[in-house]
């Protein structure tokens, strides 16, 4: 009788959301397969599924409903054309999906598939792993390149060019500026603006990597650790781009001694304030890595002595700064893709 009797609660909601998680997890590694296929390098112009086929080495029957699973999600078009079905990349897809593009996200791509290791092995919640910042930071910073370039950089820029201190600046250190790619911007669109970027050594030498890509002249390095060593001094502006340590007391004392009188401190920073279910997540994939200098606080983005959102305001006025704007980044950008985002505008006072 007991195979009678039904559960107390219905599994509707327990099933919808598995195959929800299901459905999304089978859509993530199709669009890896099809990039580590090259599908997209070949779909420039409309082609059948048996050209791409015959072309990668596939069977057609598959690969035609990949092609199909991909135009479902908006990565590419279709078209009917004498009987056959052909496809090509959708203008998202032709202008972040290929390798040979400008704005290519493919390396971004890749890094959130080895992110994913780390979920899909539990033991990383009894032991975390301990790395070396300078190593670890080395390849992150080469993921933020490739991200930043595709919208955010460009929109951060324009945005900031409104400031005349940002257009008239002669001097600018950019504090833990990995990649370098925020002073190489700001020193195409001001030609007389001497930029630093300010970066552990083993950071450094991806800057200059991308000071070489770049052809510029005007922008230069500083090896070293922001949170023991000196930063100079007379800047017109210090720009900060996500690094936690713009939420540092004492790094934020030392921005402040290393500014001009009517200098800028410009932090686009994280701020976590939100907590739905994808918070949680970046919450527990925060403390995935433990740094072997660097004490983490349990919450994403943050170290030990990081200030809360309204504390790092209170804590700038305190110390002598005007802050002149606070501005969520997806105001910025068009789109929503991280609450947490801020960028806080602020002058240091006479």
């Amino acid at each position: 009788m007991e195979l009678l009797k039904l559960p107390e609660v219905s599994p509707k909601e327990l099933f919808h959301l598995l195959q929800d998680l299901y459905t999304k997890s089978r859509l993530l590694y199709l669009l890896k397969s099809a990039v580590d296929l090259g599908i997209f390098e070949y779909l420039e112009d409309y082609k059948t599924s048996k050209e791409i086929a015959r072309r990668i080495g596939c069977e057609e029957v598959s690969l035609e409903c990949t092609l199909e699973a991909l135009y479902k999600v908006g990565l590419l078009d279709k078209k009917l054309e004498n009987g056959n079905i052909l496809y090509k990349n959708s203008q998202i897809a032709q202008i972040y999906l290929r390798e040979d593009s400008q704005y290519s996200y493919l390396i971004p791509i890749k890094d959130m598939f080895k992110r994913l290791e780390y979920w899909s092995d539990g033991s990383i919640l009894k032991d975390k792993k301990v790395v070396e910042e300078g190593e670890f930071f080395s390849e992150v910073v080469k993921v933020m390149a490739e991200e930043c370039k595709c919208w955010e950089l460009q929109k951060t820029v324009e945005y900031l060019l409104k400031f005349e201190e940002v257009k008239r600046a002669r001097k600018l250190l950019d504090i833990g500026g990995g990649h370098g790619l925020y002073s190489i911007a700001f020193a195409m669109a001001n030609k007389n603006l001497k930029c630093y970027v300010f970066d552990l050594p083993q950071v450094i030498k991806v800057t200059k990597y991308y000071i070489k890509r770049y052809r510029v002249r005007n922008v230069y390095t500083i090896e070293g650790d922001y949170y023991r060593d000196d930063i100079g001094r007379n800047y017109d502006i210090v720009f900060s781009s996500y690094n936690p340590g713009g939420k540092d007391p004492l790094v934020i004392e030392k921005i402040y001694r290393g500014l001009k009188e009517g200098g800028l401190f410009i932090n686009k920073q994280r701020f976590p304030l939100s907590q739905d279910v994808k918070d949680v997540l970046d919450n527990i994939e925060w403390n995935f890595l433990e740094f072997k200098r660097c004490k983490k606080e349990k919450f994403r983005y943050s170290f030990e002595r990081s200030l809360q959102f309204q504390d790092y305001l209170s804590f700038l006025e305190d110390i002598g700064f005007e802050i002149l704007e606070v501005v969520r980044m997806k105001d910025i950008l068009g789109y929503d893709l991280d609450r947490d985002a801020m960028m806080i505008v602020a002058r240091k006072e006479g």
